[in-house]
């Protein structure tokens, strides 16, 4: 005879929610996301964190140019910039508006260049990732509707050479694994209904966003840049709404 936490736990794997026998704000909201139809972009707290829900067909990314989040409805900050412009990869409706990756200027013991991971949207529907180290490089690049440029969460790991966590492969190691500190952070990814999810971080550090994404089931998801720059303006949920930002995700 099953008991009713087993049970619990069989409707959260049904439903694509986190199976921990808990009759938590995220069961609900998965049961809202798979069959309310729910009207995006919307703001829900799962574990203490703000996730931001939208459909990948209303997903726009674009440099502000050093404005800030106050300027822009349904809005949080992206990836990497530098030096006052976006310096990850960033496509909108199919036009590159950065096209290599953060470390591409960096090459490898083959003397190629790093490449970072991309979370794209295609006009077919379809999302995925790919770890490449300019954007024509992403496969089936004329269908891409948007790319978005940022280091891959799911491969943090142990790097013994350089004796830091991060993710060797995109050269965010040794200083570069800076991205990973424990601060605040935009995690963006799909859930398993194929909504857009970006995630408010409040103060983590890379192992405890792996385990938050693991939590929110992201079936694809990247990290973006943290810090000072951390901002969003979504469904009255407004944080560092002052900051100049150089890279945005309108939701």
């Amino acid at each position: 005879m099953l008991s009713i936490k087993e049970k619990k736990m069989a409707v959260q794997v049904g439903i694509g929610a986190y199976p921990d026998g808990k009759d938590g704000p995220q069961t609900w909201d998965y049961l809202y996301r798979k069959h309310a139809d729910p009207k995006v972009p919307y703001a829900v707290k799962l574990y203490n964190q703000w996730c931001f829900v939208t459909k990948p067909e209303r997903v726009g990314v674009f440099d502000p140019n050093g404005l800030s989040a106050r300027n822009y409805s349904n809005f949080v900050s992206g990836s990497f910039s530098w030096a006052h412009a976006p310096i990850s990869i960033m496509v909108n409706h199919g036009k590159t508006i950065r096209a290599e990756a953060c470390h591409a200027w960096i090459v490898d013991r083959n003397g190629k260049p790093l490449p970072e991971s991309v979370l794209w949207y295609k006009k077919d529907g379809t999302y995925g990732i790919s770890v490449v180290a300019y954007d024509w490089e992403i496969p089936g690049r004329d269908d891409v509707v948007w790319a978005i440029g940022g280091a891959g969460l799911a491969d943090y790991a142990w790097d013994p050479y350089t004796r830091t966590y991060g993710v060797v492969d995109e050269g965010f190691v040794g200083p570069y694994a800076d991205v990973f500190r424990y601060t605040t952070h935009i995690l963006v990814g799909f859930d398993p209904f194929g909504y857009f999810n970006a995630v408010y971080v409040s103060k983590m550090n890379g192992t405890q966003m792996k385990a938050l994404a693991k939590k929110l089931c992201l079936t694809h998801y990247i990290l973006l840049d943290g810090g000072h720059v951390t901002a969003c303006n979504v469904d009255g949920i407004k944080r560092n709404t002052k900051q100049a930002q150089h890279w945005g995700i309108q939701l």
